[in-house]
């Protein structure tokens, strides 16, 4: 009786560990994890435009191989479907380095962006500072297409170099010297940016550059609005998140809402605006260091304001819930801090503390990573219900057992498959 009695305290014990086990965040996080899919899309992914064609959405962005879209609709929504732009089509050579001869050659595609009726590649070309021993950027270039799908089935028709024109040229246009990058001692900086209101709205799309500015540079912003096979300047007159005079802040992106489009000096802004044009954007929201804020663009709900712990570095509107992108960039930063979390909504109304994850989110996009996008197809979906992309980063060596090369790329959620993974 007495050796029974022992042999059921220690059952006792040993089912109460297990049950206790199952609440602990190790637990949870390893139960979550799942098998990571081959990886396709590689690369610092640095936006995902909108784009369309006729009746249908397309999403551009880039990664390794160069240019990669993919049509909205179910059956895209799976591993492996994004489309590669043959580097044949493309109006110019895809950068490479040769070490043998020591010398750059091509253009890389840093992003894409988009207006109502054009697709632009901002591309770069570098050089080889053999005094410094670095790699320095040289000339920017926009060039700008309008690609089509004849037949809708979701492959653009064949490129030719004739689809393509440059629009803009730092060497011809403007004084590269301090407007595009400036020399301090160790790194180049660049005064240059691209931005567009990515709207999902089509007619509520417009990209605009900003030549000069930039923290280390003595040259003022100047600012064009791309206008198909051209540019034109164009004038900020107000910057919704600084009390400082528009010629005195860097602009980096810009949103669409009430009528018109609003510029912002951060770079993680988005609105509530609906990609099956039932209506306009009701809320913004916008970061200013680890701080969300959604505002009502009605007036009648105060702004709300949410500590995201870390830096911001993007965000993505569900219908439920605000994605938020994360991570410390600095150009002199040895590691990275970020990762993804969230916060809720209810009736557009941000909560005013961090949700939870049901999803493995957490365990696969972690904070030893720099989130350099989420991106959200459907607005007017739910978290759950939506395909979501986000675009993984580390700085350092890689030497931590933390991170891995093998995870820097575009990763993504499909409701279909019910979790993150590798794109």
């Amino acid at each position: 009786m007495k050796k029974t009695s022992k042999v059921l305290i220690i059952l006792s014990i040993f089912i109460s560990f297990i049950f206790a086990s199952c609440t602990d965040p190790v637990f949870w996080y390893i139960s979550n994890d799942v098998t990571s899919e081959e990886a396709t899309v590689n690369g610092v992914m640095r936006s995902i435009a909108r784009y369309t064609i006729g009746s249908d959405e397309y999403l551009v962005t880039v990664n390794t191989d160069g240019v990669i879209y993919k049509k909205v609709c179910e059956e895209t929504e799976a591993h492996g479907m994004w489309t590669t732009v043959d580097e044949s089509q493309l109006p110019f050579e895809l950068h490479y380095f040769d070490y043998t001869n020591v010398t750059h050659y091509g253009q890389q595609i840093l992003k894409v962006v988009s207006d109502s009726n054009y697709l632009y590649l901002i591309t770069v070309s570098y050089f080889n500072n053999l005094d410094e021993g670095t790699s320095c950027p040289e000339n920017f270039y926009i060039w700008t297409l309008q690609p089509a799908d004849s037949d809708s089935d979701g492959q653009w028709d064949t490129l030719t170099e004739s689809d393509y024109t440059e629009i803009f040229n730092s060497n011809d246009s403007i004084d590269k010297e301090g407007a595009i990058y400036q020399y301090d001692s160790e790194y180049y900086y660049t005064g240059f940016g691209a931005f567009s209101t990515n709207s999902p709205k089509s007619d509520h799309r417009q990209a605009f550059i900003r030549v000069g500015g930039g923290t280390y540079s003595d040259v003022d912003p100047v600012y064009y609005k791309l206008n198909g096979t051209s540019i034109e300047s164009y004038t900020i007159s107000y910057v919704e998140d600084s009390d400082s005079d528009a010629g005195e802040v860097n602009v980096e992106s810009a949103v669409y809402y009430s009528g018109d489009v609003h510029f912002y000096a951060t770079k993680a802004v988005t609105t509530n605006e609906c990609i099956d044009g039932t209506n306009d954007a009701t809320w913004v929201y916008y970061s200013s260091g680890s701080t969300l804020y959604g505002v009502d663009l009605s007036g009648v709900e105060e702004t709300v304001s949410v500590d995201a712990s870390y830096t911001i570095t993007a965000l993505a509107v569900c219908s439920d819930a605000i994605l938020i992108g994360r991570g410390q960039n600095n150009s002199t930063s040895t590691s990275s801090t970020g990762g993804i979390t969230k916060v809720q909504l209810n009736d557009s109304i941000p909560e005013t503390s961090l949700g939870t994850f049901t999803t493995n989110a957490q365990t696969q996009l972690l904070t030893s990573y720099l989130l350099t996008l989420v991106f959200s197809t459907y607005p007017d979906k739910t978290e759950l219900d939506n395909a979501l992309y986000a675009g993984l980063y580390f700085i350092g060596s890689g030497s931590s057992t933390s991170v891995s090369y093998s995870n820097v790329g575009l990763w993504s959620y499909y409701s279909s498959r019910g979790n993150w993974n590798r794109e």
